[in-house]
């Protein structure tokens, strides 16, 4: 029997539905330099264009919609991404299929919901400093990933990985040709990571798989960017608290990276203080836009975006308060939790309204 050849849009279809199936089955600091767009020559410039799109999925961690100016935030956290959904498809009503990252993740990679999956647990830290003692049920081998489908037809695959939940030895990063995991892998460096990536990477179609940890906390953007996109300086947004409070927000803030478990759960803040908490946390949403901009102005550079199926999203949100809880790591299903963003863009995709 002859080999079914698929159409661009066939793909561009079964890619979309893939990300937005996976979200629909279950309803230590780092260094923040900046890089500019690297100046790269494109390996791709003489081949013929590949008879089905690349993807590019960028997973956000801990990011719920509405702080996304997009979805609605008044602080115009994300221009970048806002442009991307204008020209793309922004979906309104992405639900996770869990609140915390470890389910999640299994789902947006078998597309079968955490009860089925069962990668559901994870072990407390033996030592914050020791990520080899870190242990979690692993994805079992009897779901087959994506990337393992998509290398069957042909695709070249990564997965950059700043999580540990998500990391490969688990079962993640089954599939995958290529894989780099780091905890608290800063998006700047997973951007320069990519790009190498697929500089060298001469082969199409590939697919590339990029968890980038922020937004999630420790909530600590650069001082310049709290600035910019506040138009305050942290300091003086503390100044405004009682003493007591401003000193213990400041130490809930620096527990998140130490133990998220320890934090998150019932909190008694002021509204001052929480909105302090959540300048911080949208600080750092206007940085990985500022990344994701600088991929996909190498991509078009490169020549590759018109060929190139771009898609973010996120794990799971995060609260500040809604309901009487701070964090994520809680059997809550509220929209703070469970609303995330869907974002998709290039490949030949158009601007139209969608509902996930």
């Amino acid at each position: 029997m002859p080999e079914k050849r698929f159409t661009r849009r066939d793909w561009i279809a079964g890619a979309t539905a893939t990300m937005t199936a996976a979200g629909l089955h279950a309803c230590g600091p780092s260094s923040r330099e900046p890089r500019g767009p690297t100046e790269r020559k494109s390996p791709f410039a003489s081949l013929p264009r590949p008879d089905r799109p690349n993807i590019i999925v960028f997973l956000a961690d801990t990011l719920r919609a509405d702080h996304l100016s997009c979805y609605g935030n008044p602080t115009k956290t994300s221009p970048f991404l806002d442009s991307l959904a204008q020209r793309g498809i922004q979906f309104d009503q992405m639900i996770s299929s869990s609140t915390w990252t470890k389910p999640s993740l299994g789902t947006m990679l078998t597309g079968v919901p955490a009860r089925v999956h069962q990668a559901v647990q994870s072990s407390a830290y033996d030592s914050v400093a020791n990520f080899s003692n870190y242990r979690v049920q692993a994805l079992r081998s009897s779901f087959e990933t994506l990337p393992q489908s998509l290398k069957r037809v042909g695709y070249s695959t990564a997965y950059l990985q700043s999580n540990a939940h998500g990391r490969p030895e688990f079962g993640y990063g089954r599939g995958f040709d290529f894989v780099r995991y780091l905890p608290h892998y800063p998006a700047y460096v997973q951007v320069a990571d990519a790009l190498d990536w697929i500089t060298r990477e001469v082969h199409q179609p590939f697919f590339l798989f990029i968890h980038e940890i922020d937004p999630h906390g420790p909530y600590a953007p650069r001082s310049d960017t709290f600035y910019n996109l506040h138009g305050v300086k942290p300091n003086d947004v503390l100044a405004i608290l009682e003493p007591a409070e401003a000193k213990r927000v400041k130490r809930y803030v620096e527990l998140l990276e130490l133990d998220a478990d320890f934090v998150n759960g019932p909190q008694a803040f002021s509204p001052e203080a929480t909105n302090y908490i959540k300048m911080n946390y949208d600080g750092e949403i206007f940085e990985v836009d500022e990344q994701i901009e600088r991929l996909i102005a190498n991509l078009e550079k490169l020549g590759v975006m018109d060929d190139t199926i771009f898609a973010f999203t996120s794990d799971h949100g995060e609260g500040f308060g809604d309901h009487q809880f701070y964090g994520h790591a809680a059997i809550r299903g509220y929209d703070e939790l469970l609303h995330v963003p869907l974002i998709v863009a290039g490949g030949g995709t158009r601007r139209r309204a969608h509902r996930a």
